[in-house]
Parts: structure tokens; sequence; C-alpha cells
């Protein structure tokens, strides 16, 4: 599938996954999506080698939070080459998990 001359980058270019792209939402909120299972699955087809991890924090816990919001920190290594990513924790209308900037309380 990959010529040795490729880069990472254009062995993974070149793998078709138009068919398993899933929808999630309609109109202008619709948003397209490849499954982390299935892309995994075509990255260890490739790169048997590959693998990736997900960060602890200083707790040991694997999210980190702040005053913005809760992130997970991800490493994915294929052929020597670690690249690092931070991905927000979403809710169920992916939306980013915010902390609040205010409180309301009643009187």
């Amino acid at each position: 599938m990959s010529d040795a001359k490729d880069t990472t980058f254009e062995a993974l270019l070149k793998t078709n996954v138009s068919d398993k792209v899933k929808v999630k939402g309609k109109g202008k909120q619709a948003q397209s999506y490849l499954s982390w299972t299935f892309a995994w699955e075509k990255i260890k087809t490739v790169y048997p080698d590959a693998n990736y991890k997900v960060l602890n924090n200083a707790d040991g816990m694997p999210y980190f939070t702040d005053d913005f919001g809760v992130m997970i920190k991800t490493e994915v290594t294929i052929k020597d080459e670690t690249l690092s990513m931070w991905l927000p924790v979403l809710d169920g209308a992916n939306k980013a998990n915010i902390k609040p900037v205010c409180r309301y309380s009643p009187i």
C-alpha cells in the first residue's frame, strides 16, 4: 500500500475511507467524521508497529483541567515519529465541556 519513499502522511492519504465517513447532525450543524476504531484499523494495516497512548496528569488521571475546560492529551507514534494532540472532552452535542464563566444562584 505504501512505497518506501512515501512519507507516513502520503501513504495514509492514499487510503480511501470515503465509504466509512459518518455524519452527525443535520444542516449547518452537520459534522463529518471517521470513527477512531476504523481509522486505527487502517493505520495498523499499513503500519503494524504504530502505537498510541493517552497521557495522564500529575494525579494519574487521563485528563487535564483548567479554568476553561477538560482536555485529553494523546500521542500517536508511527515509524519513530511521535505527534501529540490535545483533544477537548465533548458532550453529546459535540460541544466542548467548558467550565462556566459565572454561576447564577437565585436570591
